[in-house]
C-alpha cells in the first residue's frame, strides 16, 4: 500500500466548517488530500480537514510534515494537548463524481463508499474527513476491542419489567420476602 498526499491552507468550505462546528466567518483549514494505491492501482481517496487555528504554530502543523509525520490524528493531536475521545463515521453509497471516478479508474456514476470520519475531543471537533472507496471493490470490516468487564454490580432499582420489590416495616433490620420474580429490599 502506497500514498500521495498534498496539504495546504484554505478557506473552510461551508460543509466542512459545520461539521467542525466552526463559527461564522472565515476560517482556515489545512486540507490534505489523499490517494491510495495498491499494486500500483488507486484505491481510495481521502481529504482530511483540520482547523488550521488548532495546529498552526504547534510541532503538528501539516499531517504529513515534521516529528509526528504520518501517526495519526491522535497522536499529533496528543502531541499538542489535545486528547481525542471518540471517533464518529457516517457510511453511505453515492454516485461517483467525475474527477473521483477519474482518479479511482472507475465509470463515472458508479457506487462509491462515502465514510464521513469526524475525530472529536469531548464536543470539539479537531479533524473530520471524507473517505471515497468503489463500492463494487471493497468491503469494510471494523473490529472494536471490548475490554474485560468486571460483574456487573447488583443495581437497587429492579430490572425492567420487573414487579417493584417487596419492602419491609421500617426498622426490623429483617430482609423482606421477595415479590414473585422480584428482589429483597431491607429498611
Amino acid at each position: 500500500m502506497s500514498w500521495e498526499y498534498q496539504s495546504e491552507r484554505v478557506p473552510a468550505p461551508a460543509h466542512v466548517a459545520r461539521r467542525l462546528r466552526l463559527p461564522d466567518g472565515d476560517h482556515l483549514v489545512t486540507r490534505t488530500r489523499y490517494l491510495m494505491s495498491a499494486d500500483g492501482s488507486p484505491v481510495q481517496l481521502a481529504t482530511s480537514y483540520e482547523p488550521a487555528a488548532t495546529t498552526a504554530q504547534t510541532p503538528v502543523p501539516f499531517p504529513e510534515q515534521g516529528t509526528f509525520a504520518g501517526r495519526g490524528v491522535v497522536e499529533r493531536m496528543q502531541a499538542i494537548g489535545i486528547g481525542v475521545d471518540q471517533v464518529v463515521e457516517e457510511i453511505s453509497v453515492r454516485p461517483a463524481l467525475s474527477a473521483e471516478a477519474a482518479v479511482l479508474d472507475i465509470p463515472a456514476g458508479s457506487p462509491v463508499l462515502l465514510i464521513e470520519r469526524s475525530h472529536r475531543s469531548g464536543e470539539r471537533t479537531v479533524e473530520t474527513g471524507e473517505i471515497v472507496i468503489a463500492a463494487d471493490r471493497f468491503r469494510l470490516r471494523y473490529r472494536f476491542p471490548v475490554a474485560a468487564q468486571a460483574e456487573p454490580a447488583p443495581s437497587a432499582a429492579p430490572p425492567a419489567g420487573a414487579p417493584p420489590p417487596a419492602a419491609a416495616p421500617a426498622g426490623d433490620g429483617q430482609p423482606a420476602a421477595a415479590a414473585p420474580g422480584g428482589t429483597g429490599v431491607s429498611a
